[in-house]
């Protein structure tokens, strides 16, 4: 059978070979989603993590324990065995929830414990704080005296001290201290001596969460010793506090163990907030919990985008696989004729399946890898950039992805089979001398289909604003949107069943008197044989209008993205430095004769700095308040700004304003007083143009101007502020604004902190490097461009581009395949009849026109069809689609946008196609020898 099998497949070795690419290529789609949707949250983990260290200087990995147990709650046995638990917990944490600490640090003392120096007992008094911290030797330099030794000596503890508490407590290396209340159990008093001074040893290992500098009060001991002085913590007379850092190996959080990770932090949350004298802190939980969402959403996301080419390459199958039954189905009947069962034919064709698929997944699991790597690389839609290579992984998902994918495609290839198996000689001849209709158009499920698709669309159109909700409260893309698109690009393709027809009719009709010998025989060949061109028609419509769409998807979430940022940022840089005032000053003020003042840092050095194109001063106020016309006071935001430079330095989409946003400046360029408002305004608090509007700024300096016009977008923004509560619900807040005039607010509320806004010439890699030599720190910092980079590097945006992309070349790649497979075996078939034609007197460039004219009424037709479709499915379902990629803060209209540049590579790789086709037919028309071919058909 193998055999038998094999060697049938050698006989068809390039249709088996296009078969072949398309179980190949659906195997390692298949098995790519769980692989690269498990290595890109994982990095989007560990990044997460390590941003974090960079940014904070400290591990976000990090859990805090607190435990106190205080000499009058001793006699409650409760509390010290809650303090040993707690003790034991952090020595444990780690191994519950499954991954290694980097150091779980153990600073357990006593508080507040009187000394005084020997021999002064009744001159100075020192309260201090006897203590350990685990592994303290390991992690210090000592920059004065020596370390402490381990044992007591004559009654008496060495202890280190940070160089802050040596100053702070006025202590000498070599003093000793009597410890008032602690004697030995011999009765001696308890006396520590300062042996040195400690500092950290700087090494970058996460171990000093905690600065040496923040140790003021604490007496460092050996473990050991303060274990011998305290005992178990039964009958001491001052305060026992504990102190546990558990500061874990984040590269040990992974995409299988977070969500447990985080119930279990949640575990020891509730916990803690039943018992008094402990209490739990951690700095990852809301980490964990953020990346839940994103996670849930990416992956919900990502799987979905995929849909369209599972179904594109399940169609491309079942095409190739309708083809190799279609040429065998004389050889099927004949075998029956002989004896054959049908299960035994049955049986050949899913062995030959079984051999597709097995070749499919060895060749294709290894090509999922490859295809992770270039989603992970991906910047936008058709573009990759160099990253950190993605760390993929073989896991059992992966596998069973792969298995579930070429098991389906065994069934695509042997459903066609059971019609095949049961037919006769008799039979098979029948129906090729048959011309029912399709199914397809018998029961009208073409029109079917897109009225589903349509009124799924009217369902979503009704329900944008719970969508979007729905989104913004961290739910993925809703499938069944998706699935709609996809059943009206496929609807719209079957329709186009009936079209081409009708319309290659017409055309015939119209010239029939008038055709030449060649075309005539073309349209009458493209007539009668329309029911074997469905196959090629709708495959052309479907793969060009997916590639159309894909495109169109991409370039639409990548721009209004990138246009929201840049709107919301208002210019590539902008910053504040921190602004000194008198407020504590102000705060003493019993009787308010001290007014607030602010200390304005030196902005003339933005001005001269190298890379800077354009920049403004810019008065953002989101704390301030107006009134209406009815005299209620309601918060605004107020910016003031100098008109033309604001106008030179924001780059702003003139087309959101009914005319160029320039005239509104120009406006309020004329009045010191005039003010551009918000549209709100009108609507809800009652101005109209030429109102007068009194605001007030945070500081409650006051303000009026006159109304010379209204706005519905600005730079930075946003008329309704939305919010996601405690209970995860979106809660909506108007947002009015006010735009007034810089000099004129800064002669009536004084001296203002004013923002920085910057137009660069290139990059802003100039204000880094000058944040980082003058050592300026800032309050707030947006750099439009690093947003921009860190939108590419999000899981789903960077997902969403790579499968766009991924998706467009393998509609090019299937395509291409199966055109060149369709006309190659339409040329194959009608060898007899091009050899009756050239016998006929018909020359070679008569049978070219022929060609042409199908290339044109089959191959033309659809590929336009396929491209209508393409943008009409783009304009009815993205702004739907856009919703799932928006954030809280989308202010401006989302709009569909399409590069011309992809339209173009789409049509020139299939014109390409076409062509190369052509001369493939011209080649293979050319070897007929009529002699050949007309004894073919005596036979």
């Amino acid at each position: 059978m193998i055999i038998f099998v094999l060697r049938k497949m050698l006989n068809k070795k390039w249709l088996m070979a296009a078969l072949l690419i398309g179980n190949i290529l659906l195997v390692a789609i298949a098995a790519s989603s769980p692989m690269y949707t498990k290595a890109s949250l994982q990095r989007m983990l560990t990044e997460t993590f390590s941003n974090y260290v960079e940014e904070n200087g400290r591990y976000a990995s990090t859990a805090y324990l607190v435990a106190t147990v205080n000499p009058y709650s001793r006699a409650d046995s409760s509390y010290v065995a809650n303090f040993i638990n707690e003790d034991k917990m952090a020595q444990n944490m780690a191994g519950e929830l499954g991954i290694t600490a980097k150091h779980v640090l153990r600073n357990i003392g006593l508080t507040e414990v009187v000394t005084h120096p020997v021999g002064m007992e009744s001159q100075r008094s020192q309260t201090v704080e006897i203590a350990f911290l685990s592994g303290l030797e390991d992690h210090i330099n000592i920059v004065n005296g020596s370390l402490y030794e381990e044992t007591v000596i004559n009654g008496v503890i060495e202890a280190v001290v940070s160089q802050k508490a040596l100053i702070n407590m006025d202590l000498i290396i070599g003093e000793e201290l009597v410890v008032d209340e602690l004697e030995w159990p011999d009765g001696s008093p308890v006396k520590i001596k300062i042996a040195g001074v400690f500092d950290s040893d700087e090494k970058d290992d996460g171990y000093w969460y905690k600065s040496p500098s923040t140790y003021t009060t604490q007496l460092m001991i050996p473990e050991n010793v303060f274990n011998q002085l305290t005992g178990d913590y039964g009958s001491l007379p001052y305060k026992l506090k504990g102190l546990w850092f558990v500061i874990l190996d984040y590269t040990g959080i992974t995409t299988d163990n977070a969500e447990f990770i985080y119930s279990k932090t949640e575990d020891y949350t509730q916990a803690h907030n039943k018992i008094n004298n402990i209490s739990y802190r951690n700095y990852y939980g809301d980490i964990l919990e953020q990346y839940l969402v994103d996670a849930k959403r990416t992956t919900v996301t990502l799987r979905i985008l995929q849909i369209p080419i599972y179904a594109l390459l399940a169609a491309f199958i079942f095409m190739v696989a309708g083809q190799i039954l279609e040429m065998e189905s004389s050889e099927i009947s004949v075998i029956r004729s002989r004896g054959a069962g049908r299960k035994q034919v049955i049986l050949v064709y899913l062995t030959q399946s079984g051999v597709v698929a097995l070749i499919a997944l060895v060749a294709g699991i290894p090509l999922s890898s490859l295809i992770c790597q270039i989603l992970g690389s991906s910047n936008v839609f058709l573009e990759f950039v160099s990253r950190k290579a993605l760390i993929v992984e073989y896991t059992d998902t992966v596998f069973t992805y792969a298995i579930a994918a070429a098991l389906f495609s065994v069934i695509a290839m042997v459903l066609p089979v059971f019609k095949y198996a049961k037919a006769s000689i008799v039979n098979q001849k029948q129906r090729k001398n048959r011309s029912d209709k399709p199914f397809v158009q018998r029961f009208f499920l073409d029109f079917v289909l897109l009225a589903i698709s349509l009124y799924g669309l009217y369902s979503f159109n009704g329900q944008k604003e719970m969508l979007s909700k729905k989104v913004m409260e961290g739910a993925g893309l809703d499938p069944l949107l998706f699935l709609s698109s996809s059943l009206f690009i496929i609807g719209a393709a079957l329709v186009c069943l009936r079209i081409i027809p009708a319309v290659v009719w017409l055309i015939y009709r119209i010239g029939k008197k008038s055709w030449k010998p060649d075309l005539f025989a073309s349209f009458l060949w493209v007539l009668r044989t329309r029911g074997s061109q469905g196959y090629i028609i709708a495959f052309l419509v479907v793969t060009i209008a997916i590639g159309i769409f894909n495109s169109q998807t991409a370039r639409t979430i990548n721009t209004n993205e990138e246009s929201r940022i840049k709107y919301m940022n208002g210019a590539e840089i902008v910053l504040q430095e921190p602004w000194l005032n008198n407020m504590a000053e102000v705060a003493e003020d019993d009787i308010g004769i001290v007014k607030l003042t602010y200390s304005e840092p030196d902005s003339r050095k933005y001005y001269e700095l190298a890379g800077v194109e354009s920049i403004t001063k810019v008065i953002y106020d989101d704390n301030a308040s107006c009134s209406s016309t009815t005299n209620r006071w309601t918060s605004a935001t107020v910016m003031g700004i100098h008109t033309k430079e604001f106008g030179n330095t924001v780059g702003f989409d003139t087309s959101l304003l009914p005319v160029h946003w320039y005239r509104y400046l120009n406006a309020i360029s004329q009045n010191p007083t005039a003010v551009l408002v918000s549209s709100n305004m009108k609507e809800n608090l009652g101005y109209k143009l030429g109102d007068t509007i009194t605001y007030n700024s945070k500081d409650h300096f006051t303000a009026r101007g006159v109304i010379y016009g209204f706005i519905d977008f600005w730079p930075t923004y946003n008329p309704t502020i939305l919010s996601i509560g405690e209970d995860g619900l979106i809660k909506e807040t108007e947002n009015y604004l006010i735009v007034a005039n810089f000099s004129y607010l800064q002669s009536q509320w004084g001296l203002t902190p004013y923002q920085i806004w910057i137009n660069a010439e290139h990059s802003s890699d100039f204000m880094y490097d000058f944040a980082t030599n003058t050592g300026t720190s800032f309050t707030v910092f947006r750099d439009t461009n690093a947003d921009i980079v860190a939108l590419k590097n999000d899981p789903i945006f960077q997902g969403t581009n790579g499968i766009l992309t991924v998706g467009f070349v393998i509609v090019l790649i299937v395509c291409t395949v199966g055109f060149l497979i369709y006309w190659i075996l339409s040329i194959r078939s009608r060898e007899l009849l091009f050899g009756i034609f050239r016998a006929m007197g018909m020359t070679m460039r008569e049978i070219s026109k022929m060609l042409i004219n199908e290339q044109i009424f089959i191959s033309g037709i659809s590929v336009g069809l396929g491209v209508v479709v393409g943008l009409l499915v783009s304009k009815l379902y993205l702004p739907l689609v856009q919703i799932a990629y928006a954030s809280v803060d989308t202010v401006i209209p989302l709009r569909v946008v399409s590069e011309s540049s992809d339209m173009i590579r789409l049509l020139v790789v299939m014109f390409a196609v076409i062509a190369i086709c052509m001369l493939i037919l011209s080649g293979l028309i050319r070897k007929i020898k009529i002699s050949q071919a007309l004894k073919l058909g005596e036979e």
